[in-house]
C-alpha cells in the first residue's frame, strides 16, 4: 500500500493533499485484487517490477522524486501503470473532502450556475 500511495502521489503530485486521500483513492486496487486474482497479479507483479527498476530498496527508498518519476516514466506504457493511473483520476479527484483544497465548490447548477457567482474567483488559477 505505501508504495502505491508514493506512486499516486508522484503520478498526480499536489503538496497540499494529505495522504489519507492518496490512500483511498488507492484503496480500489486492494479490494479488486481481494475479488479478482488477475487484478491481484496485476499489481503484484507491478509493484515487483516497479522496485526491481528502483534499485535496493525499492521505489519508496528512492529519496527525489524526480528519480521515483524517471522510475514511473520507464514503466507508463504498461498495464499496471495504466490501472493505477486511470483508477487515480477518479478515485483521487472526485472526493468531496480533497474538492475545497483545488478551490472547487463542486456542480453549480443547484447553486445558480457559475457565471452569476463569479466564475473567474478561484485564486490558485
Amino acid at each position: 500500500m505505501a508504495t502505491l500511495i508514493q506512486m499516486a502521489r508522484d503520478i498526480y503530485p499536489h503538496d497540499q493533499v494529505p495522504d489519507k486521500y492518496y490512500a483511498i483513492a488507492v484503496k480500489a486496487h486492494d479490494e479488486q485484487a481481494g475479488k479478482d486474482p488477475a487484478h491481484k497479479d496485476l499489481i503484484e507483479n507491478g509493484i515487483a517490477e516497479l522496485d526491481s527498476k528502483s534499485g535496493k530498496g525499492g521505489y519508496t527508498s528512492l529519496g527525489w522524486e524526480e528519480q521515483r518519476v524517471a522510475v514511473l516514466r520507464e514503466i507508463e506504457d504498461t498495464p499496471f501503470f495504466q490501472a493505477v493511473r486511470g483508477g487515480l483520476v477518479v478515485g483521487l479527484y472526485n472526493q468531496k473532502e480533497v474538492w475545497p483544497i483545488f478551490g472547487y465548490e463542486g456542480e453549480s447548477y443547484s447553486k445558480g450556475g457559475y457565471m452569476a457567482r463569479g466564475f473567474d474567483d478561484i485564486e490558485w488559477l
